[in-house]
């Protein structure tokens, strides 16, 4: 009996320690994750201009999208904010899951027969939701304020602050 209660509280020392090492893993995990995530952020300066398809105005004057929500020229004017200089990775974000056991998410159908998409270095597929779930858990954790971008901060930042510039990489 007593050889029993012994090995039973072997054990149970054994499984609070394995729990106390992962938890020591896990926010390493978190703080290189949140570390590596800040030091992607850049600085965009807010200023005014004019969202929407400015195909008309440039070039052969034609417009860039059949959209017609993307038609209307319409100023918008931004304050400061910061956006990442890459997309989140597979990688990144299947750590985010272990970190806090937020169960992963299934494969979108589109995506099952190109396992290549799913490689670690590829960027993330995942909902809107799903997104702004980590962006609220990188600023929890760092304290810092995170978010996905709006429309306008992602055309702004795409567009050089704003330019008329067609593709992000201005070498059409």
């Amino acid at each position: 009996m007593e050889n029993n209660i012994i090995a039973i509280s072997v054990t149970v020392c054994l499984l609070v320690g394995c729990d106390q090492g992962n938890a020591a893993r896990s926010e390493k995990a978190a703080k290189e994750l949140v570390g590596k995530s800040l030091s992607n952020m850049i600085p965009v300066q807010g200023g005014e201009f004019l969202m929407g398809d400015f195909g008309p105005l440039v070039g052969e004057k034609l417009p860039f999208s059949i959209n017609q929500d993307d038609k209307v020229l319409h100023k918008v004017v931004l304050s400061d904010f910061s956006i990442s200089k890459y997309k989140v990775t597979n990688d990144d974000y299947n750590k985010y899951l272990r970190i806090t056991g937020v169960k992963k998410p299934p494969i979108n159908i589109l995506l099952k027969d190109y396992s290549s998409l799913q490689k670690g270095d590829y960027s993330v597929g995942i909902t809107w939701q799903q997104a702004k779930d980590y962006c609220q858990w990188l600023g929890k954790e760092s304290g810092k304020k995170f978010d996905l971008p709006t429309e306008a901060q992602w055309e702004y930042a795409a567009r050089s602050r704003g330019q008329y510039i067609p593709f992000a990489t201005n070498n059409w």
